[in-house]
């Protein structure tokens, strides 16, 4: 597009015998106000395709039944965030997430009525040396639907060292 608004178009074809073939696109966009500074943006579409064990795998009193009710999850996922690079070897980014799930098996039961949830990520990263980076990161899920089974998923706290090259 231009130097400063980059977009990037792909798709992955997946083959099931289970489900057939899945179509999985996706799209994203960033923009560079500056050099340090970035606002992005995506969508794309996920699916987990069921297993032998979801179709075959019985035990009366333990399992539901298996068999071909089971479909493949769906997942439509929208997600946008911006990033800034203060410092040569400081970073701080903001992620906001809105996943809308279709088809979801939830306590191994099939249930169309989790529709997903939002989630808000900070993040702040500092490079120590060249071979060490900390980071410490603050997720906020909150699921959208009251008929979500177990707890509500509360905010959690991660810092994470990492050597340089190593991991994500």
């Amino acid at each position: 597009m231009t130097e400063d608004l980059i977009a990037t178009l792909g798709a992955k074809f997946e083959y099931s015998s289970y489900s057939g073939t899945e179509l999985l696109p996706s799209i994203r966009l960033a923009w560079y106000l500056t050099g340090d500074h970035m606002i992005w943006g995506a969508v794309s579409r996920a699916v987990r395709t069921p297993g032998r064990i979801d179709r075959d795998l019985e035990a009366p009193a333990v399992l539901p039944e298996a068999g071909e009710r089971y479909s493949e999850d769906k997942l439509l996922a929208c997600e946008i965030g911006y990033r800034e690079q203060p410092t040569e070897r400081s970073t701080f980014s903001t992620t906001f997430c809105y996943h809308d799930y279709e088809d979801i098996r939830v306590d191994d039961l099939p249930s169309p009525a989790i529709p997903g949830y939002t989630a808000v990520d900070a993040r702040l990263g500092w490079q120590v040396t060249d071979n060490l980076e900390l980071s410490l990161s603050e997720p906020i899920c909150s699921p959208r639907s009251p008929r979500r089974p177990g707890p509500t998923p509360n905010a959690a706290r991660f810092l994470a060292l990492r050597r340089a090259g190593h991991g994500s």
